[in-house]
């Protein structure tokens, strides 16, 4: 039974209870008033029941639809489903074992049923957060704090070299060629030596590297910052490369004649052949770095050395070098790190071959720069329709070493140096 059907009942004894007090007032015998008297106390008794059952399940509703309240969202559904309170109390009021235990109740006066039971909610934590379907895999770029990449060395051999700008696409310069005669001391009166003088000049033109990159406009818009990491992406190879051939360019092709490539054998002095006991890498870069500055014999200003490069390997072998009681042994070095012999800048490069050293006064090797590192962006082809664009990165340079400075450079094998260096050690 609902509880409307209950309410209406009640009202429905109320009734009969005032049609049966009006059958009092016409009874005919003192019996037929007991009688009246006994029915109406009993439907007195139903009544008063009723209703304090009545208004018992009144309030356990309201209590239990205030409990509800707090667990149902702005639409009156259920937290965590879709059904409504109105129909889970429909629902509930319809079961027959609930309808029974509410007549049991309302017959016995007592007692108390479950009209409703909501699951308890669980609590909410970050487990609960899942994904279905394909995660798109930009999704992680796009939410990523940052983006971590490998740092490109750059123009790192510039700052040894000469290097400035020019606005034009040829660089000329004009060099003295060595011929015969000098001149002497002559007697008074006495004939003059005559020397002879040929001058060259010799046109340097630009190289160009470059390189591109081809992206969908979606991938710009939608990857933070990923114009700018193509950007230094680019310029890092561009420079590596430039920087590469300068250094060992085989002058064939569109490659420079790269330093190493024109650099000479190096060779020990005779006086210095088998002198020098137990001999390591330093000696080595002495033994070149002598070779360069005495290059252009007493007559010409000398080649001033300034870069040593070898292999990390050959300068670690040099930096655990140790005496017969094995200690250290701390070479000549202007700095307690190794990086400089006298003037000369002790470079650990891994683009020497290992066993290789390359001494120079790299101030001798030229570069001019006439189209300085640019990047463009642009359509190229169907471009505009398919949403793609073109990231170009390129520079154009001019590099030579004059003739006269051909011998500014050395190169050698380590082994070799040594090898013709090594003598046994003499008493003095």
């Amino acid at each position: 039974m609902t509880a409307e059907e209950l309410k209406a009942k009640a009202e429905k004894v109320s009734t009969d209870i005032d049609a049966l007090k009006s059958l009092v007032s016409k009874a005919a015998t003192s019996g037929d008033l007991d009688v009246v008297q006994k029915g109406l106390d009993a439907f007195k008794l139903e009544k008063e029941a009723d209703h304090k059952k009545l208004m018992d399940l009144e309030t356990a509703l309201k209590t239990q639809g205030e409990t509800m309240q707090g667990l149902v969202n702005m639409k009156g559904e259920l937290i965590g489903g879709n059904k409504s309170i109105e129909k889970e109390f429909t629902k509930a009021f319809r079961n027959v074992e609930t309808k029974a235990e509410i007549d049991n109740i309302r017959k016995s006066g007592r007692g108390e049923t479950n009209i409703l039971t909501i699951k308890a909610v669980g609590e909410i934590t970050t487990g609960a957060a899942t994904a279905t379907g394909t995660i798109p895999a930009i999704s992680h770029i796009v939410n990523s704090d940052e983006i971590s990449e490998e740092m490109y060395r750059g123009s790192w051999l510039d700052p040894f070299m000469s290097v400035s700008s020019i606005s034009r696409p040829f660089w000329s310069y004009t060099e003295r060629q060595f011929k015969e005669g000098a001149a002497t001391h002559v007697a008074e009166g006495a004939t003059k030596p005559q020397i002879d003088l040929s001058m060259v000049t010799r046109y340097a033109t630009p190289y160009k590297v470059a390189a591109y990159e081809i992206f969908t406009e979606e991938s710009l818009q939608d990857i933070p910052g990923l114009e700018d990491y193509a950007r230094t992406v680019l310029r890092g190879e561009v420079d590596y490369e430039y920087t590469t051939k300068v250094l060992k360019g085989a002058g064939s092709g569109e490659d420079p004649n790269g330093i190493i490539t024109q650099a000479p054998a190096a060779s020990v002095p005779t006086g210095l052949a088998n002198t020098v006991p137990s001999a390591n890498l330093y000696d080595v870069i002495m033994v070149l770095a002598n070779q360069v500055a005495t290059a252009k014999g007493e007559k010409f200003m000398p080649h001033i050395p300034n870069l040593a490069m070898v292999n990390p390997i050959d300068m670690l072998s040099l930096q655990l070098a140790k005496d017969e009681n094995n200690n250290y042994i701390v070479p000549l070095f202007n700095t307690n790190n190794g990086t400089l012999i006298g003037n000369i800048t002790v470079q650990s490069d891994i683009s020497i071959p290992a066993g290789t050293v390359v001494v120079g006064d790299f101030k001798k090797a030229n570069v001019k720069r006439y189209i300085d590192y640019n990047v463009r962006l642009g359509y190229i082809n169907a471009q505009l329709i398919s949403n793609k664009i073109t990231m170009v990165g390129e520079k154009r340079y001019m590099f030579y070493i004059k003739n006269m400075d051909s011998t500014a450079f050395v190169k050698a094998s380590i082994a070799t140096i040594k090898a013709n260096l090594d003598g046994a050690v003499t008493d003095i």
